[in-house]
């Protein structure tokens, strides 16, 4: 999920205010000495910023973080100051992006960003962790919306989920799921396998080589193929005639597959 305005957020930003390395901003909100740079200050991965693997909670650290040092006050032991959207600082768990399981990975729900400086150059080997609040796979979609590592993609004029990437077939998980090569790229992602001549919308997709026609969802519960439809508010795409948009989801693979009209 992209984080668009942050001091590190997308790619080639330039909106950034670089913070004293006390975690002050100066006068009247303005930076004031060098830019801050974490323990180590080489570009090298900061000090301490890689939870232990045999800690009791390998998040406490994260729980600490995100408090204010927009007044200059001083971070926690492993967090540094981050300017945010607004010129605001917060305390956040250094990491180096080069090595984003500094973050926790799905187990902490973060993920590491490039810090930039008031150039909008990018500082080597330092970024903050923040928290990946994008939707997760087979939820719906709009551009941008996913969790880190998932793609919001969907057939033309139908409805788009988060989707994994796959390395080719039988990688993927869940009912009637394949890996399939998205248009005009080498990106390979696990969707509902879909068929020129499969049944259509009502009709049973049980059968081993039942695949739904092209643009319909496969319920792995009941069987059955139904539309897709999109619960995301900017860009949904609800179901008509009644019918409900329903989480279809394959429990015994633990997949959501999608949203179909029930």
């Amino acid at each position: 999920m992209a984080l668009g305005g942050l001091l590190a957020g997308c790619p080639g930003g330039s909106d950034i205010t670089p913070i004293r390395a006390d975690g002050s901003m100066g006068k009247d909100g303005k930076p004031a000495g060098d830019f801050y740079v974490p323990p180590g200050g080489d570009g090298a991965a900061p000090i301490d910023s890689t939870i232990p693997a045999d800690t009791v909670d390998p998040c406490a650290l994260f729980k600490q973080a995100g408090g204010t040092c927009s007044g200059g006050q001083q971070c926690p032991a492993g967090t540094q100051p981050t300017t945010e959207p607004g010129g605001g600082c917060r305390c956040r768990v250094a990491c180096n992006p080069t090595q984003p399981a500094q973050c926790g990975g799905t187990t902490c729900g973060h993920y590491c960003v490039q810090l930039y400086d008031s150039g909008g150059q990018p500082l080597p080997g330092i970024g903050s962790c923040f928290a990946d609040e994008g939707a997760t796979a087979g939820e719906s979609c709009a551009p941008d919306s996913c969790k880190q590592g998932l793609i919001c993609t969907g057939d033309a004029d139908e409805a788009s989920f988060c989707r994994e990437s796959c390395a080719g077939p039988g990688t993927c998980k869940g009912f009637k799921m394949i890996c399939a090569k998205l248009s005009d790229t080498s990106t390979q992602v696990c969707i509902p396998g879909g068929s020129t001549t499969g049944p259509g919308e009502g009709e049973s997709c049980a059968g081993v080589n039942d695949y739904c026609k092209q643009g319909l969802i496969c319920d792995p519960t009941q069987k059955t193929c139904y539309s897709t439809c999109n619960t995301d508010g900017a860009t949904a795409n609800p179901c008509g005639g009644g019918k409900t948009c329903t989480k279809l989801e394959d429990t015994a693979a633990g997949v959501v597959v999608g949203y179909g009209c029930k």
